[in-house]
This record gives C-alpha cells, structure tokens and sequence, in this order.
C-alpha cells in the first residue's frame, strides 16, 4: 500500500474553491463533545515490532569465553557474565602478590644499603682527616722542601679539606633519610603500577549484561572477532524500533514521542519512549528510537502476532490531556475566518475562554477554561 502525504496548503486551497462541499458539515457542537486525550497523532512510519526483544554480545577477543552465569540465568544490568582471558589475568594477579610479598624484604634491603653507605661515609671522613693531618708541614720542612713544595701540597689538602666538608655535610643533613624515601617511594610506584596493569586486564577482559534479562550463552569459543557469544533475553516485553526519515519528524523531541498499533485482533497497542540509539548505517548516523509496547490491560500479554514490520502511528504526548479537534472539521467550516485570524484567536472566539496548546498536522489540542 502506497501513502500519499498531502501538505496543509493544498488542502485549504481545495476548501477555498469548493465552497458547496463545506456547507455539508454540521454545526461543531460543544468542545465537550470532542475526545480528551494524552495523546496527539504527528504522522505514521513503518517501525519493528519485536516480542520478548533481545541484544547481542559480541566479543572482538580470540580465546576461551569464562562464562561466570549459566545459560538461562536472569543477570543484572552491569553485572559480570564473563571473562574473555582468565587465565592471563590468574597469571597477574599471581605476579601481584608476588610483588606484595618481596616488598617488606625489598625495603629492609634498601634500608640496609643505605646503612651501609652510611658506615662507609663515616670510614672515609675519618680518613680523610688522618690524611689531612699528615700533610702539616713543620717550619724545619718547609725549609728543606722549599716553598712550591709546600704551596702544592698545601693546594691538595684544600682540595681534600673541600671534599671532607662535603662528606661531613651529607652525614650531618638528612641525605641518606631522603634517601631511604626514595627508594620506598619507588617500591610503592612499582607496586601501584602492577596494581593498575591488573585492574586494566582484569576490566579489559571483563563482559557486562548490557540489560537486565535471561541470558542465552551461544558459544564457549570465540573463533573470529565480532562473535555472537550470547543474547540478553527481555522476556515478557515487546519493543518497536523506529528510524524517523521523515523530515517534518525527524528533530522531534524523541522523549516527547509515543506509538499507537493495532493488531490483528483489532486492539490498540500504545508504545511509550525508551531509548534513543545512534548507529551507523550506509555511511550516514542514524538515530532509531525505542518504544516499550504497552498491553492493553495489566493481565494480558502482547500477542506473538504483533511481530514484525508494521506501521506504526507516531504520537506526542501531552504534559497535559486535551480536547483532540480535528482540523478538517474546522477549515472545511471556517475556512475564511481560520486563515485571517489563525487558530488561537479562532478558538478563543468559537469555545469563549479555551485555548490552543498545540497545533498537529491534523488535530488541534485545546484546553477547556475548567480543565485549565
């Protein structure tokens, strides 16, 4: 079946030349008389109609899947139903410890290192001013080994005079404390970067549910990547997916968007606003918008025969319920009278104190003054 799809234009311009068509409709009677609905219609689009929907886990790592549910077991949103290589994260978390376990006696060798450092500075000070001691000269020496003699020697007990200060500083200040620090701070740093390494493998390797639901597990193997490894079932719901092409409809608010189908028993199925989805089809993003589908009462179940390609009659909902007045009934009336004063003065005259809070591409929504 084809759709035409007629602008508002060319129809109140077939209304204008056919003046005798339009003194056939009735008196418009009481705003009370119109339906008050929710809900107003904006258009209709072909949609998908999914019974107990599902979603797909697909894996992109080669190996062995480590399922941590069984098949058919309810999981929760974000909950951990598999690991994709346990095994590397066992060899990990073994080499952690490890690490943990050498720290204490990594830090006793620092300390002890240090220490010893420590005990040589001291040795070579003592030394060095055993050293400084015998280059003394006496005036007797002086005499017999002239003076260049004396001013060279006296020049390298400076020099060494100059590296005892050095040495007595490094003992006398907190060089080897600060010492001792640093090399703890770098245990510390190694320790925390194997930490993170395992934590990064570990959430690298970890699969989520996507969704609340009963899980299918497909595989145990994942043989290329991009693998079916398992379905999140949502059994007992029913979803419609629906991508809106139409660009009167296509920047509507997606949250303010409802759906209305009917079925093969001839029962109204309403459709409530999900998600909205981003995907990538034919080199162009779409956005493909999700509907909860609605039983018609709490005890009774969306029939199976609701699956699949439909067409879908796309709604706003209202923040608030409203008189649903055709346009058509009005233009065909009015025609001369709409098009000089537009709809909400029109309406405020026709029903006195009502107002237009929305205008649709076929309906009117209007506010009686007492349902204000």
């Amino acid at each position: 079946m084809i759709y035409r799809k007629f602008p508002y234009f060319i129809l109140a311009c077939v209304v204008l030349q056919s003046p005798v068509k339009a003194q056939t409709h009735p008196d418009l009677g009481a705003l009370a008389d119109f339906p008050k609905q929710d809900r107003v219609w904006l258009g209709a689009a072909i949609g998908e109609i999914a019974i107990n929907p599902f979603m797909k886990i697909e894996v992109k790592t080669l190996g062995t899947l480590d399922w941590r549910v069984k098949t058919g077991e309810i999981v929760k949103e974000d909950q951990i139903i598999c690991l994709t290589d346990s095994k590397k994260i066992e060899l990990s978390a073994r080499e952690l410890d490890l690490k943990k376990n050498k720290y204490q006696n990594s830090l006793k060798d620092i300390q002890a290192a240090i220490q010893d450092k420590k005990k040589a500075l001291q040795t070579s000070i003592a030394e060095i001013e055993v050293q400084i001691a015998g280059m003394t000269l006496t005036e007797t020496e002086n005499k017999l080994l002239g003076s260049n003699f004396a001013k060279r020697l006296n020049a390298e007990r400076a020099g060494i005079q100059q590296e005892l200060e050095i040495s007595r500083n490094k003992l006398d200040s907190d060089y080897f404390d600060v010492a001792i620090q640093n090399e703890t701070r770098s245990l510390d740093l190694e320790i925390e970067k194997a930490e993170y390494e395992h934590e990064q493998l570990q959430r690298n390797s970890e699969i989520r549910a996507p969704a609340p639901g009963r899980i299918s597990i497909e595989t145990n193997e994942i043989l290329k990547p991009d693998s079916l490894a398992a379905r999140i079932i949502k059994d007992g719901t029913a979803e419609a997916r629906l991508e809106l092409t139409d660009p009167r409809l296509r920047n509507a608010i997606a949250e303010e968007l409802a759906i209305q189908i009917t079925g093969e028993d001839g029962r109204a199925y309403q459709g409530t606003y999900l998600e909205t989805l981003s995907e990538q089809s034919m080199a162009r993003n779409a956005r493909i918008i999700i509907f909860s589908i609605n039983p018609p009462a709490s005890d009774q179940a969306i029939p199976e025969s609701l699956n699949g390609t439909r067409m879908l009659q796309i709604q706003k909902a209202l923040p608030k319920p409203g008189r649903i007045v055709p346009k058509a009934d009005l233009i065909f009336k009015f025609p001369e009278e709409i098009n000089k004063n537009g709809w909400a003065q029109f309406i405020e005259k026709r029903w006195v104190g009502s107002k237009v809070t929305y205008v649709g591409p076929r309906d009117l929504v209007i506010l009686k003054p007492d349902e204000d």
